[in-house]
């Protein structure tokens, strides 16, 4: 129900890019092996949210395709049935994706070079054998004469600021080679306003030369553009 509001969404405002985060890839292997020692993850999907938006839209007549995309975390943990009395296993992929256009007159839009990565500097949990892996994903863009590079990137929360901060250092560091003009979406996961006192990244990501578009359309409800838990 919530990525048909989504796609919903998408279409009112027709955009030639999409850059989504946390798209969900969630798998279940029933009954499972963790709790008895077994490593055979499970498969069988339950929800794929690129594929369940991708669907959507094309049902409201608008085409996209993933242009670029990341695995970040995936991890998996036991999961009580409680119609069989057994325990199932329940896998989370996150991901990161760029959907671009398909249903585009010929010439104006074109896509190459689809990149990803991971930051080197990630939350690491050993005792648990938990990785929560953030990175970027990008594309590079020749729309109606202008070319650009697109990224999407998924910073750390800023309950782990200086990790947040090196993953930023690490983005802007690799950006600032780009021979082309750079458009910069994500989940950044940083207070504009600084409310939390603990991180500097939105700063950081203006003084490297980014423009906030919300801040430049709507400069009367700046404080009112903010997202996730700010």
């Amino acid at each position: 129900a919530r990525l048909r509001r989504v796609a919903e969404e998408i279409v009112a405002r027709n955009p030639d890019v999409v850059a989504g985060q946390e798209a969900s890839l969630i798998r279940l292997q029933s009954p499972g092996d963790l709790v008895v020692g077994g490593t055979t993850p499970a498969t069988n999907v339950v929800y794929d949210y690129l594929e369940i938006l991708i669907h959507e839209l094309a049902a409201r007549g608008a085409q996209y395709a993933v242009a670029s995309s990341l695995e970040e975390l995936d991890t998996e943990m036991p999961m009580l049935n409680l119609q069989t009395g057994t325990f199932d296993d329940a896998r989370l992929t996150d991901r990161d994706a760029i959907l671009v256009r398909t249903d585009l007159p010929p010439g104006q839009l074109r896509v190459s070079c689809p990149q990803a990565n991971h930051f080197t500097n990630i939350i690491e949990l050993p005792a648990v054998g938990l990785k929560v892996l953030r990175g970027w994903c990008s594309v590079d863009l020749w729309m109606r004469g202008e070319q650009f590079r697109f990224v999407n990137a998924h910073l750390e929360e800023e309950t782990a600021a200086p990790i947040q901060m090196l993953q930023a250092r690490q983005l802007l560091a690799m950006l600032g080679k780009c021979k082309t003009p750079v458009l910069l979406a994500g989940d950044f996961n940083a207070d504009p306003l600084h409310r939390t006192g603990v991180t500097q990244t939105y700063d950081l990501i203006i003084a490297a030369g980014f423009k906030d578009a919300w801040a430049v359309v709507h400069p009367a409800e700046f404080a009112g553009g903010l997202t996730w838990g700010h």
